[in-house]
């Protein structure tokens, strides 16, 4: 989406326009598929030497989540987004955290690291949506400047992690 569809995104959703639609789906499969857009998205800057990464070290295969998709995707792909733009070598690097340990489980963490040129800036206009977006779910977003040695950003959101009986 650009990012005038972004606003215009949010602004229907906090104007109760288009209201949440919370659904169950595999967190797995959407990382995935947000690995795919990514690779896509550095293919279409001409940057095949930045390597795009989900950090892989899941306990299931399959982790299922109740939560807006469309509005998680939406967070994602901003941040991505952001990575690919700014990161011209080295790599991007993102994932999820489900509190497998925690008594209170209804948080799920996410994280965006790259290499880039750590330019995000909280003015920036995807930027403030991606936070209003995070909010909405129940969330908080932090961006965290590495310097030289790129941008790091997480977000949580209340999200009930469980798992599906088998069939």
């Amino acid at each position: 989406m650009e990012q005038q569809d972004n606003s215009i995104y949010l602004s229907k959703i906090r104007e109760g326009g288009t209201p949440l639609n919370f659904e169950t789906f595999c967190l797995n499969e959407l990382m995935d598929e947000m690995k795919i857009y990514t690779e896509q998205e550095l293919q279409k800057y001409g940057r095949s030497n930045v390597k795009i990464e989900i950090f892989k070290d899941y306990i299931k295969e399959r982790n299922w989540v109740h939560t807006d998709r469309k509005c998680l995707r939406q967070i994602l792909t901003i941040l991505l987004d952001n990575a690919v733009k700014h990161t011209t070598i080295g790599y991007i690097l993102f994932d999820y955290q489900l509190p497998l340990f925690s008594p209170v489980r209804n948080n799920v963490s996410f994280f965006v690291d790259d290499t880039g040129t750590g330019i995000f800036n909280e003015t920036d206009t995807n930027m403030s949506i991606a936070k209003g977006l995070v909010e909405l779910l129940g969330g908080e977003l932090e961006v965290r400047p590495e310097g030289e040695a790129g941008t790091a950003v997480s977000f949580n959101i209340t999200c009930t992690p469980f798992d599906l009986p088998k069939n």
